[in-house]
């Protein structure tokens, strides 16, 4: 054990380093090192209580549980940022600025609950009403919601600014850990990668009302055209497949959690229990269920791969777990079914979709952005020929978590400009 304190001083030591670039503006190596310390003293305290078979060495454990507790403490909780806020009224005051468009948008009945709702309602809509009729409907809202908007996003700048950032974007960047250097690779490439999604789906006629601005392509999109589905059992069978090209999950299956969720999909390794607790939408079809599992074991597999070379990659940028996860989950995918590969790079057109507008909306918030979001859409998806989207003033993560899918992105181009290749 004495070995192992000592490696774990080491790793504590590494922890910090690597963290720090991405918060120097906020902390100095000591403030990560308090609460790095603190940490792990519990992790040291938890590790031999765990149940066997563990996920990992305890060095790499120690790392799992200080870096996380690093970046709760500053991410989360906010501490050192609070900090700033009090000593620069004007940081104060732009923060109120953000609540108070938030404010302004849930008075018009859209918020994280009953923006989600609204789309089920136009979901069940745009297949059977034609676009005029809903732009005629939405049209009044989106007048009132688009100053709003583009106020908040100045105000997302202005915080940025403030903070010592250019924009919103490159805070994100920071926030989420994203080297310079992979946010270049995906400017870089994304081209090209985009244009290998477009080929995929290129022989795919979708219905009329498919590219209307009120599809969001969550219920209605390319994997529901699809005239067959792959026979398969959910979870049982997913987890089976995965297990089948990764065999490492079935070591540690016991330490595997899927439950039911509201929304989305999501997978987290936790320290205090050595598991892996999966979400699944509960909402979603079996399909969607299926391919969101898949993806989410990804994120599994990564990380068992990772431990079993006692690599702690929680201090790591977003994109770097994204970017495993993918690996998996579309290798996975392409052997379960061509078809299914093929539609689901309509998910990731629609993932370039929300995040190239996002970024060109936080370059300049004040230009059309309704048009700018047709142009990016058409870009994406030619066959479109939009030439105005509103629909940008609700769409959930452009309103509430603008670049939330950034480490998607550049995770997508890292994966498929190599398939590409």
């Amino acid at each position: 054990r004495k070995i192992k304190m000592m490696n774990s001083k080491n790793i504590i030591e590494k922890v910090c380093v690597e963290l720090l670039p991405f918060y120097e503006k906020h902390a100095s190596i000591d403030d990560l090192h308090k609460v790095a310390e603190i940490a792990a003293d519990k992790a040291k305290e938890n590790y031999f209580k765990l149940r066997n078979p563990k996920t990992c060495d305890f060095v790499t454990y120690i790392a799992q549980w200080t870096a996380k507790a690093i970046l709760l403490d500053v991410q989360l909780n906010h501490r050192w940022l609070r900090d700033l806020e009090k000593k620069d009224k004007r940081l104060d005051d732009v923060v109120d600025e953000t609540i108070a468009f938030n404010q302004k948008y849930f008075k018009y009945g859209l918020d994280l609950d009953t923006t989600p709702e609204l789309w089920k309602k136009i979901d069940k809509r745009v297949t059977v009403e034609s676009e005029d009729q809903l732009l005629d409907d939405f049209m009044p809202l989106f007048n009132k919601l688009e100053p709003i908007f583009t106020q908040w996003r100045k105000a997302f700048n202005k915080r940025a600014n403030l903070l010592g950032f250019e924009s919103q974007t490159d805070l994100v960047l920071n926030n989420l850990r994203i080297t310079s250097q992979d946010y270049q690779f995906f400017l870089d490439n994304k081209d090209k990668v985009i244009e290998y999604c477009q080929q995929q789906i290129s022989e795919v006629t979708p219905p009329t009302w498919f590219y209307s601005q009120f599809n969001s392509q969550i219920k209605h999109d390319f994997l529901s055209l699809l005239p067959t589905f792959p026979e398969i059992s959910y979870p049982n069978g997913v987890s089976e497949l995965v297990t089948k090209y990764y065999p490492i999950l079935n070591k540690y299956h016991s330490k595997l959690r899927i439950e039911q969720i509201d929304g989305g999909g999501s997978a987290q390794y936790i320290e205090e229990d050595d598991i892996f607790w999966v979400g699944i939408d509960k909402n979603s079809d079996h399909r969607h269920k299926v391919t969101i599992l898949f993806h989410e074991l990804g994120h599994v597999v990564g990380t068992l791969d990772n431990f079993s070379k006692g690599i702690s990659t929680r201090a790591k940028g977003l994109d770097v777990s994204e970017t495993e996860a993918y690996t998996a989950s579309l290798k996975i995918l392409k052997k379960f079914s061509s078809s299914v590969y093929q539609a689901q790079m309509s998910e990731v057109l629609n993932i370039f979709v929300e995040t190239l507008f996002q970024i060109e909306m936080f370059k300049d918030p004040d230009q059309n952005l309704a048009r700018l979001y047709a142009k990016t859409y058409n870009y994406c998806f030619p066959k479109a020929k939009q030439t105005e989207n509103y629909t940008y003033l609700i769409k959930f993560n452009t309103v509430f978590q603008p670049l939330r899918h950034l480490p998607h992105a550049i995770a997508l181009v890292k994966v498929l400009s190599n398939v590409k290749n």
